[in-house]
């Protein structure tokens, strides 16, 4: 990378932790590539993304990485999210919710928040709705490299669901 750094690059360089790698590659029209770079360089047992727009809550990671590990045959955990305007102002508390097949969803308690989808029904909700949010998914490091990773020939305009496994053996934790 050439010239200034970029606000969120600055904000992770500065980050005194050897867990945080910045890895620098060309311009590539989309979010895929640089996600499967991070996906094939992960090395902790879980992963998230995290788009250059988007901001997480403080407990978010812990919580999502809590349900997994209270869950071990589940591959991901995902939650809601709120949309904020350009003064950190929420204008919308729950984007999840505005699709009629994630709340016609089954879900079982799992703890006090998180709640289990089994996932042949998040599947088949998925085939009419994207409700998940690439930045609200927690995957197991060793099932998203199993997975492949996102399909780069896809523009940033097109949705990504590669990552999200297919598998009606795997279970799900939502964050309602």
């Amino acid at each position: 990378m050439t010239g200034p750094l970029t606000g969120s690059v600055a904000e992770a360089t500065a980050i005194d932790d050897p867990r945080v790698t910045i890895i620098q590659i060309p311009p590539s029209g989309g979010p895929s590539r640089p996600r499967n770079v991070g996906i094939k360089r992960a090395r902790a047992p879980f992963l998230s993304l995290l788009d250059s727009d988007d901001l997480l809550k403080p407990n978010k990671l812990a919580s999502s990485v809590a349900a997994l590990d209270n869950c071990p045959s589940a591959g991901f955990a995902f939650g809601d999210f709120e949309k904020i305007d350009t003064d950190g102002n929420v204008y919308e508390t729950s984007v999840m919710y505005a699709y009629p097949k994630f709340r016609a969803l089954e879900l079982t308690a799992i703890g006090e928040k998180w709640r289990l989808v089994p996932q042949s029904l998040l599947s088949y909700a998925l085939l009419y709705e994207d409700f998940i949010g690439t930045s609200g998914v927690v995957i197991r490091t060793s099932l998203a490299k199993e997975i492949g990773g996102f399909d780069e020939t896809l523009g940033n305009s097109k949705r990504q669901r590669s990552v999200v496994p297919t598998g009606s053996h795997l279970r799900c934790p939502v964050l309602p």
